[in-house]
C-alpha cells in the first residue's frame, strides 16, 4: 500500500519531494530557508511546523562562510533557540558550480538521511536559466542526490514578481512552488508565503512572518509569526480580485469588522458574491451575529509553535 503524504515542514516541505521558494532579491528568502534548516535539524521551531526532524545540508553558493555563521548565530538568538544544538551542516562553495560539488553532496546524503537546501538556483551554473535543458538538469541533479527532501531558492524577473525566473522546467520539476512576497517597513520586513503549485496536497492559505532588524548594518534580531493586519500591503498586492476588494475595505475601517451589507455598499459587489466569498475564503471569519445581520472580520493567523517528531 502507498504511504500517506508526510511533511518535513507542513505545508512547504514534503518527504521525498522538492520545493522551490522564489522571490525578488532582498526579500528574506535566505533567512527563511536557513531558519527552516535550523528548525528541522534541531527538531522544532517557534516559526515552522516541523513534522519530521532530520539532518540538514545547506549548500551555500551565494555568501562567504563568515556571513553564513553570522546569520546562523543571529537566527538562533532571534528564534530563542540558544539552548538547542543547530545540527546544520554547511557546504560553502561560493563561486563554484553545483555540479562541482556533486560528489560532496552525494557523499553527505549517503551518510545522513536528511534534507538538502540549495542557495541558490541562480548560482548553480548549469547554463542559461531560460533554457529548458538547464531547468531539467537542475531538477534531475536534485532528485539524483537522493536526499530525504530538497529545497532551493530562486529569483523572479525584474519586471514580474509572480513567477520564477527561467525555464518552466523548474516549475514542472518541483513538487511545491512557494512565492515569497515582502513588505519593508522601518525596522521590519513582512514576508508572505503563497503556495502556487503543489503535487499531492490541497490548497493552503497564505502565511505571514515578521523579520525585525535593530540596525540596518546588523543581521536579524527577531523573527516571529505575523497576521494579516500587521502587513496590509502583502494582502493587497495580488491585484483587485473579489477577495482583495473585501480585504481592502475591512482594513480601511477602524473596527476591522463589517456586515455583509456594509461590504456590499463599499465594494459595489453583489450581495451573493460577497456572501459566498466571505464563507469560502480562509482570510475571513464570522465575528458575531446581530439578529439576522452577520458581521465579518479578517482572520488573525498565528502559529502555536508545537512540533512533533516521527
Amino acid at each position: 500500500e502507498p504511504e500517506p503524504v508526510s511533511f518535513g515542514v507542513r505545508p512547504y516541505i514534503i518527504q521525498g519531494a522538492g520545493t522551490i521558494f522564489f522571490a525578488p532579491q532582498g526579500s528574506g528568502k535566505s533567512y527563511l530557508l536557513q531558519s527552516i534548516a535550523l528548525g528541522v535539524a534541531s527538531g522544532g521551531s517557534p516559526i515552522w511546523d516541523v513534522q519530521v526532524a532530520s539532518p540538514i545540508l545547506y549548500v551555500n553558493l551565494e555568501r562567504s562562510p563568515n556571513e553564513m555563521l553570522l546569520r546562523e548565530r543571529a537566527l538562533v538568538r532571534a528564534l530563542g533557540m540558544q539552548n538547542k544544538p543547530t545540527g546544520v551542516s554547511y557546504l560553502n562553495a561560493r563561486g563554484r558550480s553545483l555540479n562541482a560539488v556533486r560528489n560532496l553532496v552525494r557523499d553527505w546524503t549517503k551518510r545522513n538521511e536528511g534534507g538538502v537546501i540549495i542557495d541558490s538556483i541562480s548560482r548553480s551554473q548549469f547554463g542559461d536559466l531560460n533554457e529548458n535543458q538547464t531547468g531539467s538538469t537542475f531538477v534531475d541533479f536534485m532528485h539524483a542526490v537522493r536526499a530525504r527532501w530538497w529545497a532551493a531558492i530562486g529569483h523572479t524577473p525584474r519586471d514580474n514578481k509572480g513567477h520564477l525566473y527561467g525555464s518552466t522546467m523548474y516549475d514542472a520539476g518541483a513538487d511545491v512552488m512557494v512565492k515569497v512576497s515582502h513588505d519593508p517597513q522601518e525596522t521590519k520586513v513582512g514576508v508572505s508565503l503563497d503556495i502556487t503549485k503543489a503535487n499531492s496536497i490541497g490548497r493552503f492559505p497564505n502565511e505571514y512572518i515578521s523579520l525585525e532588524f535593530d540596525s540596518p548594518d546588523q543581521p536579524i534580531s527577531r523573527m516571529e509569526r505575523a497576521n494579516t493586519r500587521s502587513f496590509p500591503n502583502l494582502v493587497l498586492q495580488k491585484g483587485q480580485s473579489e477577495e482583495d476588494r473585501i480585504t481592502s475595505v475591512l482594513l480601511d475601517t477602524d473596527r476591522s469588522e463589517l456586515s455583509v451589507g456594509e461590504i456590499v455598499d463599499r465594494t459595489g459587489m453583489s450581495y451573493s458574491n460577497v456572501s459566498d466569498r466571505l464563507k469560502a475564503s480562509s482570510q475571513f471569519e464570522l465575528a458575531r451575529k446581530e439578529g439576522r445581520k452577520a458581521i465579518y472580520r479578517l482572520v488573525e493567523r498565528r502559529f502555536s509553535g508545537e512540533t512533533s517528531e516521527k
